[in-house]
């Protein structure tokens, strides 16, 4: 797979007015893309091209009624985290989808922040 040295892949598809959250953009933004770090099963799509663009268009096509932007999965389970490409605050709310789950036991839950999701994997890394 293709590395990548930033987390620039979605750049031209974002939503009109979406912005990442600076902490996010501090923690995958690095030189060298073994600097990103990992928790426990949970890594950042952008360490490799190839996935990332996998579950860009992943959930285009299994959420099209939403507009989520991903950026972690864990290596565990089909378990994936997506930003609210509807929120234009820089700080979207961040939520927790099991893909190929049956109709309405995909969503896991969302917390209000990065940052809080950040801990929450801190926390059971």
């Amino acid at each position: 797979m293709k590395q990548q040295k930033k987390y620039e892949l979605f750049e031209e598809r974002l939503p009109l007015g979406f912005s990442y959250p600076s902490s996010f953009t501090s923690l995958v933004i690095k030189e060298n893309i073994k600097d990103v770090p990992s928790y426990g099963a949970w890594f950042f799509l952008c360490i490799f091209e190839e996935n990332a663009n996998y579950w860009f268009e992943r959930v285009k096509e299994l959420k099209p009624q939403r507009n989520l932007i991903p950026f972690a999965q864990n290596r565990d389970s089909d378990d994936v985290v997506c930003f609210d490409g509807d929120d234009s605050s820089a700080n979207p709310r961040v939520f927790f989808i099991h893909f190929f789950a049956g109709k309405d036991w995909e969503e896991r839950g969302d917390v209000a922040s990065f940052d809080d999701w950040l801990e929450i994997i801190e926390n059971f890394s």
